[in-house]
């Protein structure tokens, strides 16, 4: 006979008050167990980690990965195949972005002449503005930019050293119409002043200074290298206006 058998016919065989006390001290006990386990399984639970949540990964879209990087490939191929055929040397056909003529470095060569831009402009019988220092200073030089294909003359460039300050001062002369980007750089000035009814576009600093202004037909670009003040730029392009 099994032992729960046992206590149960020996509770049976008490007597009713007996009985009951015995059937509640039972029930307590039962209870207690009870209560003790749920406890038990709450701190388990407790204590123990949660998993980490962690998505599936997908696998990387290889071919769709591959399909686009040929795509890529070919874009850039064909454009740099469409390069090839881009003329690179821009010249006098072109048109400016004021709807005149372009020139690039590679259009042109810079050729030392020995005549002055006085002389340029007697040859070409222009009244064109220069410094009248030639009987004063102790340097000077010439260039005349020429098209490599034509030899036409688009611009004229003096240097010239103004013998009160010692500075030198680089002054070129371009048709209005006409423009070349080793000068594009110099339009970029900060200041603008008027004289003459003639705006003058100008920056000047410590170590250079540069103006451009357009008088009657043509664009004049100065250029000086340490300038002794800050306004120098400015009275050199009033000389020349006077």
């Amino acid at each position: 006979m099994s032992k729960e058998r046992k206590i149960h016919e020996w509770i049976e065989a008490q007597d009713r008050e007996e009985k009951d006390r015995v059937w509640a001290k039972i029930k307590k006990a039962e209870e207690e167990r009870l209560a003790a386990k749920r406890a038990a399984e709450a701190l388990t639970k407790q204590e123990q980690p949660k998993a980490e949540y962690k998505p599936a990964m997908k696998p990387f879209p290889w071919k769709r990965w591959a399909a686009v990087a040929t795509s890529c490939v070919v874009i850039i191929g064909g454009a740099l195949v469409a390069a090839q055929f881009i003329p690179k040397d821009i010249g006098p056909s072109n048109s400016s972005s004021s709807g005149g003529r372009y020139f690039n470095a590679q259009s042109y060569d810079s050729i030392e002449t020995e005549i002055t831009l006085k002389e340029y402009a007697q040859e070409i019988g222009v009244n064109l503005l220069y410094f009248d220092w030639y009987g004063q200073t102790d340097h000077i030089k010439d260039y005349k930019w020429q098209v490599k294909d034509t030899q036409e003359t688009i611009c004229f460039q003096e240097e010239i050293v103004d013998i009160n300050t010692g500075s030198i001062v680089n002054i070129h002369v371009v048709e209005k119409d006409t423009e070349i980007d080793t000068l594009s750089a110099d339009e970029l000035t900060e200041n603008v002043t008027q004289k003459n009814n003639i705006n003058i576009y100008w920056k000047s600093n410590i170590e250079e200074a540069y103006a451009n202004f357009v008088y009657e037909d043509y664009r004049y670009y100065l250029r000086v290298l340490d300038p002794y003040q800050e306004t120098y730029i400015l009275d050199l392009v009033e000389e020349l206006l006077s």
